[in-house]
């Protein structure tokens, strides 16, 4: 893979990722508006598994800036390479939020007591477009439910990714979207499904076009701004080395 990737590579890592965040999002929509977490869980698994069939051979399925960090961790990914697929992933998922209000714009409003000028006042709906914790949980709880949560999925898609593992390409998107909805169905409850860092880029759009307020930003102290990045971003490396050196006692190179 070259150092920079060709324009086809970026825009397949938009369109992506807009795919995943976007069917995903209807997904949790028709979940949260509907009081139905079942479909949520089965439309985000789909839309996992469509959006990396979209992109694998094309820039290798990433619509993840989390597991494109694990990739560019182990050099399986050059730095600019990993900063434009970040890039374009961010802008995919701002670009699937505004697909999502555009779909759902009346229901969200009905859901929020009819508020037409989108200065929605029921922090609920805003579950549609990111995920937030639950009032229970405390910053403690929080941080150890996503270490848990990330840690799963990233050695999940680690072993489906191994090359060494004898899975026919066109079978791993399943697989993937087989993952989340093993980890979501288990761990689900207590956060929500912040499983793609790009869902930050989902809580600022809510914020700077759709006028929630700041009260989005503010549980757990306002903490769960970076909760989940940090819980996926510090022990990538762990749960990688575990799988490869432990486990498979592979040889990294």
């Amino acid at each position: 893979m070259t150092a920079i990737p060709n324009v086809r590579a970026i825009f397949a890592e938009l369109f992506g990722t807009f795919v995943l965040q976007g069917v995903g999002g209807l997904a949790i929509a028709n979940a949260a508006l509907g009081e139905k977490p079942v479909r949520m869980c089965t439309g985000f698994s789909l839309a996992i598994s469509f959006s990396v069939a979209l992109t694998y051979e094309i820039s290798g399925g990433f619509v993840n800036p989390a597991v494109a960090l694990v990739f560019f961790s182990f050099k399986q990914l050059p730095l600019k390479t990993f900063l434009i697929y970040v890039a374009a992933q961010s802008l995919g998922a701002v670009c699937a939020s505004c697909m999502v209000l555009a779909v759902y714009y009346d229901a969200i409003v009905a859901f929020d007591g009819g508020a037409q000028d989108f200065a929605f006042h029921n922090a609920t709906s805003a579950h549609v477009f990111a995920s937030f914790p639950a009032e229970y949980m405390s910053l403690r709880g929080g941080f150890v439910d996503q270490t848990f949560a990330s840690a799963l999925f990233i050695f999940l898609i680690t072993f489906i990714a191994d090359p060494n593992n004898d899975y026919p390409d066109r079978v791993r998107p399943l697989l993937f979207g087989a993952a989340f909805a093993a980890v979501a169905v288990g761990i689900g409850i207590n956060t929500g499904y912040p499983l793609n860092p790009a869902d930050l880029c989902s809580r600022i759009f809510i914020y700077a076009l759709v006028g929630y307020g700041p009260h989005i930003f503010e549980p757990l102290n306002g903490a769960w701004i970076w909760v989940p990045v940090v819980a996926w971003s510090s022990h990538r490396c762990v749960v990688v080395q575990t799988y490869h050196r432990i486990l498979f006692a592979l040889e990294l190179k």
